[in-house]
């Protein structure tokens, strides 16, 4: 049995309420979100929170730094504080998944150009065994392209360093 992780990253009050940044499917996303934890907390799997810090609008502990209250998190989850897209980096991530013997991390969270694709293909390099939610991840319209069409384009890319799965495929059991 492999010994996995959910990762679940970014899903904080300055990102989801930020009227200017309009985040696409949001209702969707924490629909698949609480699944997955609910899921993984049915199945003992641990539930890890990732929070992007910044020092001007996602400042560490401010309201906007907060994880969202719409999301499934208990006490006992453990969250990580990053500054940079790689949850890897500078960040006490790494040094859990060791001490816990972990070697999959499911990922889900935003934004899909950024923050995931950055944290999967770390977790790649790394040698653990990614399966992004393909369903689970958002982002913004660009200038140039839909949300929908960023997500498109990095479920299939990132199919190159991981499994790529909606979650109704992802067996929480195994």
């Amino acid at each position: 049995m492999i010994s996995r992780a959910l990762l679940v990253i970014d899903m904080q009050r300055g990102i989801m309420d930020d009227k200017t940044y309009v985040l696409e499917y949001q209702d969707e996303l924490f629909s698949i979100v609480n699944q997955a934890i609910d899921l993984a907390r049915k199945h003992l799997i641990p539930i890890l929170f990732v929070q992007h810090s910044e020092y001007e609008g996602l400042v560490e502990f401010s309201s906007a730094w907060q994880l969202d209250y719409r999301l499934h998190k208990k006490d006992e989850d453990y969250v990580f504080s990053k500054w940079h897209s790689d949850a890897f980096w500078d960040t006490s991530l790494l040094s859990y998944l060791t001490q816990h013997k972990l070697q999959q991390l499911i990922i889900c969270g935003v934004q899909t150009e950024y923050c995931i694709d950055t944290t999967l293909r770390s977790a790649h390099r790394l040698g653990y065994q990614p399966i992004l939610i393909s369903n689970g991840h958002s982002t913004i319209n660009s200038e140039s392209l839909s949300a929908q069409q960023i997500i498109d384009h990095h479920n299939r890319t990132l199919s190159s360093f991981s499994q790529v799965l909606s979650l109704d495929q992802i067996k929480f059991d195994e």
